[in-house]
């Protein structure tokens, strides 16, 4: 029907879910505010923001199973059967993004550019302490959800073939869209000064989730490692033992951490180090034959995966 070539078609059939997908979403908008519940999809956290999500993986299934061809099910199958590596892969990230945030704190506060007030930890109450224990099992299932919708939906749809173009314009695309949906109740927002450090910060990161993925094999590593960062910053906001200075450039906006180039930087060094170590990991946590869609479970190998290149894996 279209006579766009190779993996063009499926930008063109992306962006058109993308586009109607607002549709859905405004109807359950009206819905919230014709019951007067006080719930709004545009809610950062509760119940507008499960609502959000539960409504995007529905009409997500939808798309893979009769647009993409694609089982959902037979792909988290795969995670299923290898559970004892998807376990592993999720523990040894979300344990490497928490001690690589304390380290990263602990050098910028023998910078002078953050604040260490311990005499919070002491007065901290016994509420909050489990508030942050509750927040561990919250964070690794939103990373989860927003791995799933960003990384093992989007990005590795776009993925069409495992070739260097192919992977860096997939990665692009989906740490885009991975940003702008940071802030729906107000998109023009994005032009504003802090709010493009902000955007700047969510696609570095989008880039380094997507690189991770792709070169462990596994989505269930992203996860890890995106889950360990939230909840450091919840460990961070609920102690308020830590406060960022906005004395320099390379720092914060207020107090959110992904707006400050440091954060960046470290975000970048993670994503290069993935790709450096990518023959390492790949045959430690691979579950995927080839991060792109239909793909299977491989055989043992005894390489690595290739960014923009034919992956392989070790057997899950």
């Amino acid at each position: 029907m279209f006579a766009l070539p190779g993996g063009n078609i499926r930008y063109l059939y992306i962006c058109i879910f993308l586009a109607a997908l607002p549709l859905p979403m405004a109807i359950i908008e009206m819905f919230f505010i014709a019951t007067d519940s006080g719930f709004s999809v545009f809610d950062g956290r509760g119940t507008g923001q499960i609502t959000l999500y539960a409504a995007s993986l529905v009409f997500i299934i939808i798309y893979s199973r009769y647009v993409a061809l694609d089982s959902p099910f037979y792909f988290l199958d795969l995670y299923r059967k290898a559970w004892k590596r998807t376990l592993a892969g999720f523990a040894a990230f979300a344990m490497f993004s928490v001690v690589i945030s304390a380290v990263a704190f602990a050098m910028t506060i023998g910078m002078d550019t953050v604040t260490y007030t311990p005499e919070n930890f002491q007065k901290l109450e016994t509420k909050r302490i489990i508030r942050l224990f509750i927040s561990l099992p919250i964070a690794s299932v939103l990373a989860m959800v927003e791995e799933s919708m960003f990384r093992g939906f989007l990005m590795r749809y776009l993925r069409w073939k495992p070739t260097r173009k192919a992977t860096i314009l997939a990665v692009c695309f989906a740490s885009v869209v991975f940003a702008f949906v940071h802030n729906l109740s107000d998109p023009l927002g994005w032009i504003e000064p802090d709010n493009i450090r902000l955007f700047v910060g969510l696609f570095i990161l989008g880039c380094t989730l997507c690189t991770v993925y792709i070169c462990t094999g596994s989505l269930i590593c992203a996860a890890g490692l995106h889950a360990g960062f939230l909840f450091a910053e919840n460990a961070r906001n609920y102690t308020k033992v830590l406060e960022l200075s906005n004395a320099e450039w390379w720092m914060a906006v207020g107090q959110d951490v992904r707006t400050a180039p440091i954060t960046w930087l470290l975000f970048a060094v993670i994503g290069v180090g993935a790709y450096l170590l990518r023959h390492r990991l790949h045959p430690i946590f691979a579950i995927e034959k080839s991060v792109v869609a239909n793909s299977d479970v491989m055989e043992p190998t005894e390489k690595g995966a290739r960014f923009g290149a034919g992956n392989t894996t070790a057997a899950a």
